[in-house]
């Protein structure tokens, strides 16, 4: 990965981390292991994706979006 892109990533984990994850363990109940285990898909997938991410003109939204998307897995696969 570019270090350029790497700065990128590791800045939107410095600001958004903390939301994001509040979000993800009011989704799951303060169940703080689901929690962890969502967020850690999600910034998987940030850095597969990192170049999408950058292009973003929201990134924010698009963790976001992308953590959703996780969670509804997560949540179907939980209650299957």
């Amino acid at each position: 990965m570019e270090h350029g892109k790497q700065l990128f990533l590791e800045r939107l984990y410095t600001l958004y981390m903390e939301e994001l994850y509040n979000f993800a363990c009011n989704e799951f109940h303060y169940n703080k292991n689901k929690a962890d285990e969502v967020i850690q898909e999600m910034f998987l997938i940030a850095c597969i994706k990192v170049d999408t991410l950058y292009q973003s003109q929201y990134p924010k939204e698009w963790l976001k979006g992308v953590l959703k998307n996780v969670i509804k897995r997560e949540k179907f696969r939980l209650y299957r």
